[in-house]
């Protein structure tokens, strides 16, 4: 039971429906293989979903290049700012320190909103009449980190067209023992079903034989979808009698 149980909860647990009837044993392997997948690689998947709804956003530990140009009306030319222009990394808090700046927050931003943060704080620093341009560009996305089943579980460079499957393969793939533990589950829970089954046979039939008594019937009832089963037949014979 504990077996069938452990089956049930890693499919709730990524929205999906256990299948326990014994004519979908023939896939129990590829479900609790693909339940366990999902499971250990969930953060992977929303990652991926982060960094395309709407823009990459971004975090903690991801690089950045900044460079900061201001036009001259006078002599008709870009001014560069190398006392602010370089390249940066968030910290583990979600925060970006700029020279005359100072902290901002951009944690869940994109690269375009903390550009503007940056040229608002500028103008506003040094009394502009004009936002100077900027531009922040992302180098170096933050990792994922793959665990589980896998032979080398660890920290993995993202990438935009990141998927479970090449997460699972920048692992190193799926272990040996997890295939084999999942074959061994399998069999077990094949067993466990067979007993589940014939239990709730007999309760079936002996609810029909109890109802029948009550209504004072001398033969039990059975309900349709059960009554022409050749194993309900014999366990009926049994409460017959």
């Amino acid at each position: 039971m504990a077996a069938v149980r452990s089956y049930d909860l890693e499919l709730r647990g990524i929205g999906l429906k256990p299948h326990c009837r014994k004519q979908d044993i023939s896939v129990g392997r590829s479900c609790i293989f693909l339940a366990r997948l999902a499971i250990c690689f969930v953060g992977v998947l929303c990652f991926s979903v982060i960094a395309h709804a709407g823009g990459y956003k971004l975090g903690s530990q991801d690089k950045l290049k900044i460079r900061i140009v201001e036009w001259q009306v006078v002599e008709g030319t870009f001014l560069e700012w190398p006392a602010v222009s370089g390249e940066y990394s968030v910290d583990t808090i979600g925060m970006l320190s700029l020279p005359f700046v100072g902290q901002l927050a951009v944690t869940g931003k994109t690269t375009a909103e903390v550009a503007e943060v940056i040229r608002a704080k500028l103008q506003q620093k040094f009394g502009l009449a004009e936002k100077p341009e900027a531009s922040v560009e992302l180098i170096e996305y933050r990792p994922v980190f793959v665990a589980g089943d896998v032979r080398e579980p660890g920290s993995f460079p993202y990438s935009p067209d990141l998927t479970v499957l090449k997460a699972v393969t920048l692992a190193g793939g799926t272990s040996i023992i997890s295939k084999q533990r999942t074959e061994r589950e399998l069999i077990n829970a094949r067993g466990k079903l067979d007993v589940l089954g014939n239990e709730r046979l007999y309760l079936l039939v002996k609810r029909a034989r109890l109802q029948s008594e009550v209504r004072g019937e001398k033969e039990i009832s059975l309900p349709e979808e059960i009554a022409q089963r050749a194993k309900y037949l014999a366990v009926k014979a049994d409460e017959q009698a």
